[in-house]
């Protein structure tokens, strides 16, 4: 966004998310005969699962680790099979970017006057940037693609001591943002009533929202 206003040409999606992570693993997981629901690998995954290449918390437990399951038994992780699941976040999956190279490509698509700003704010938000690591690889990953000589930060800053609220807050950063939203009295022009829908279908979204 600049002054308030989508940048619509510059929005970028990419179809890998926390499902994906979270099936690469079980499919790890089966390969070692470790056959286990969805819903206690997803747990495993936000638990024990970091991103490699960075240095990690001084909290978080690198190397092998057992996990106890919901029945008592325990499952042997190893470094690989922790690291190697979240990866796909950075590098991508079939066409699918990156999650770095997906950021890069939308500020660059951007007028060279918003790119600074751009580039000096990258604010990470959603359950996947929780892993471990992740701040710290997506700033590595970031500043290798930048072009020399451009300042960028990334929210928040792995380093910094002073986003330590939003730290915490981001897994539900695009809730709390939209209860806020919702809340302002500006709101009332963008809402869709029920009736609008039932009138226009999604539509309606491209007539009041855009």
């Amino acid at each position: 966004r600049a002054q308030g206003f989508a940048l619509l040409h510059a929005i970028l999606r990419s179809e890998v998310a926390g499902q994906d992570v979270t099936a690469a693993l079980a499919t790890s997981l089966r390969r070692t005969g470790t056959a286990l629901e969805f819903d206690t690998v997803r747990d495993l995954k936000e638990k024990m699962c970091c991103v490699g290449g960075v240095p990690l918390p001084a909290s978080f437990s690198p190397g092998d680790v057992d996990y106890e399951l919901p029945d008592g038994s325990m499952v042997h992780l190893a470094p690989q099979w922790r690291t190697g699941a979240p990866e796909l976040l950075f590098t991508g999956l079939d066409e699918q970017l990156g999650l770095p190279s997906l950021v890069h490509k939308s500020i660059t698509a951007c007028d060279n006057d918003l790119k600074p700003d751009l580039y000096g704010n990258v604010v990470l938000a959603g359950g996947s940037t929780m892993l471990a690591g992740f701040p710290d690889r997506m700033k590595l990953e970031l500043g290798r693609l930048v072009p020399d000589g451009t300042s960028y930060s990334v929210v928040p800053d792995p380093q910094g001591s002073g986003e330590r609220g939003y730290n915490s807050q981001r897994k539900h950063a695009a809730w709390i943002g939209g209860s806020m939203f919702a809340s302002l009295e500006t709101f009332k022009q963008v809402r869709i009533t029920k009736q609008e829908w039932e009138d226009y279908d999604e539509s309606v979204v491209h007539r009041k929202c855009f």
